[in-house]
């Protein structure tokens, strides 16, 4: 189970032998490996290195508060395709009025 998954929906038992984790406060101070890589790039730019961990900081707890409850509504509303024809009826509907083998009615677009 991940931090971001409901309890309501995958009910774990109190006795699981492997606990669900504590939900994340930060994503980039979680992520010891991104640390690593990011010193290493900027070995020899400490300036750019101090920016780039203030900024990574700061966004990963904007992730982590904001945008992580967001995952539980995006599993719960899969995505829907809805196709439109050129005219923005829906392809679905039959609404089109072009005849197959017609060329467009509309008039061409000068530039």
């Amino acid at each position: 189970m991940t931090a971001w998954a409901l309890p309501e929906q995958h009910p774990i038992p109190a006795d699981h032998p492997i606990p669900d984790p504590a939900p994340l406060r930060n994503y980039y101070a979680a992520n010891r490996h991104l640390q690593r890589a990011l010193a290493c790039y900027h070995r020899h730019d400490p300036a750019a290195l101090a920016w780039a961990e203030h900024y990574l900081y700061e966004w990963g707890s904007v992730r982590a508060q904001q945008v992580a409850p967001l995952y539980e509504v995006a599993e719960r509303n899969p995505p829907t395709l809805k196709t439109y024809d050129r005219r923005g009826a829906t392809a679905t509907s039959g609404a089109s009025t072009a005849t197959s083998g017609s060329a467009p009615t509309s008039a061409p677009i000068s530039s």
